[in-house]
């Protein structure tokens, strides 16, 4: 099984890029971190002072154009993650209180797509989905009975 530095470089290799220490140390923090980082995130977790904003704003643009990452929009932020080969491998639950983001994996939607293709002659290349509400959590902080 590949992980997802081997098929990092990998597309980098592929594309004509070399993997310079900036894009390791960008590289290892996005891998190191389970949690969706906005670009002001991945700035501020960057402890390099060799390395300036333009050099990680580039080095994520990059990365979006290989497919190396995908950008998710939640709300007023976006938030980048590592792009799979898979069509659909997880989706999102957003706490609109606390702003989590909780990944759940599951193919429930595989029904649908078969019956939008059936019915539409439409071929699904890729979908998203995001549920918004609140997190066990603050549902807690806020007296909800089903938390």
């Amino acid at each position: 099984m590949t992980t997802q530095r081997e098929r990092s470089i990998k597309i980098l290799n592929e594309n004509g890029y070399i993997l310079t220490s900036q894009r390791k140390i960008i590289l290892d923090l996005l891998i190191s971190n389970e949690k969706h980082l906005t670009i002001k995130n991945i700035c501020h977790l960057v402890n390099d002072p060799n390395m300036g904003q333009a050099t990680i704003y580039r080095t994520i643009k990059l990365f979006l154009e290989l497919g190396i990452l995908r950008k998710i929009n939640f709300g007023n932020n976006d938030f980048y993650e590592f792009s799979t080969d898979d069509k659909h491998n997880h989706h999102h639950l957003i706490c609109s209180e606390c702003n989590k983001i909780i990944e759940v994996q599951f193919d429930y939607l595989d029904e649908l797509e078969k019956k939008i293709n059936d019915e539409y002659g439409f071929l699904i290349k890729n979908h998203t989905l995001r549920f918004c509400g609140l997190c066990k959590e603050c549902q807690e902080k806020q007296g909800h009975k089903n938390a």
